[in-house]
């Protein structure tokens, strides 16, 4: 059984697994009371401000969010002041999505919009404990094809023996006007990165990985921009 985070190599795994799984996959929608006791579960989860960053690409190229539009301009792209314009306007638009989720939640969200992509940013954990058995297996997907390998000695399926290439939707968010790599927005948008962290303390505290300060996020962004 595997249970779906979004945001976390998801499409990958569904895609690769989903015909060789008896029971399927689990959506944020499933029913469990039907599944049995002794089935084998997992799930993958992700470098929380990692996710975090792609789950708002993802909002932002799929989701018509109010007061949040790309500006409009004949302009070229090379031209500075488009640029410039468009930079601006992607800074408070990400600043503006981290106090909306924080304020009022990503599932409040999801609800108005009648849409399942908000519930993109809501914390890992929330989809680990909608869950009602143990998690036999964590995989992560900084570690996916160690990590996957291990996956192959308790599961009673041959695996193909490599994974699909990467999905479309991994970088939705870089085909965008005004497009911020994590490294740039940690440095244009402080406040808002901080914000997010703290939103995503569950996460960081149960799955183990180790919360970055903002000060150790600004130099990594420093020394990144630097090579």
């Amino acid at each position: 059984m595997y249970v779906e985070i979004p945001k976390a190599a998801s499409t990958t795994i569904i895609s690769w697994v989903k015909a060789l799984c008896k029971y399927g996959t689990y959506g944020r929608n499933g029913n469990f009371n039907t599944l049995p006791t002794t089935l084998l579960s997992f799930t993958v989860v992700r470098e929380p401000l990692r996710r975090f960053f792609s789950a708002y690409g993802t909002i932002r190229h799929r989701v018509q969010l109010k007061g949040m539009k790309p500006p409009h301009s004949s302009k070229s792209k090379a031209n500075g002041a488009y640029n410039s314009a468009t930079r601006k306007a992607e800074i408070e638009r990400f600043t503006k999505f981290v106090s909306v989720v924080v304020d009022e939640g990503a599932i409040v969200q999801a609800r108005n919009a009648g849409s399942c992509h908000w519930s993109h940013v809501l914390g890992q954990m929330w989809f680990i404990e909608m869950y009602p058995q143990p998690i036999n297996l964590v995989l992560h997907v900084e570690s996916l094809e160690a990590d996957i390998n291990i996956l192959r000695r308790y599961l009673p399926v041959n695996l193909p023996p490599e994974p699909p290439t990467s999905p479309q939707n991994a970088a939705e968010g870089s085909k965008l006007p005004g497009y911020l790599k994590p490294s740039e927005m940690i440095k244009a948008a402080p406040s808002a990165v901080k914000m997010a962290l703290e939103y995503l303390h569950q996460d960081y505290v149960c799955l183990q990985y180790p919360k970055p300060t903002l000060e150790i996020l600004l130099n990594q962004s420093l020394n990144a921009s630097a090579v």
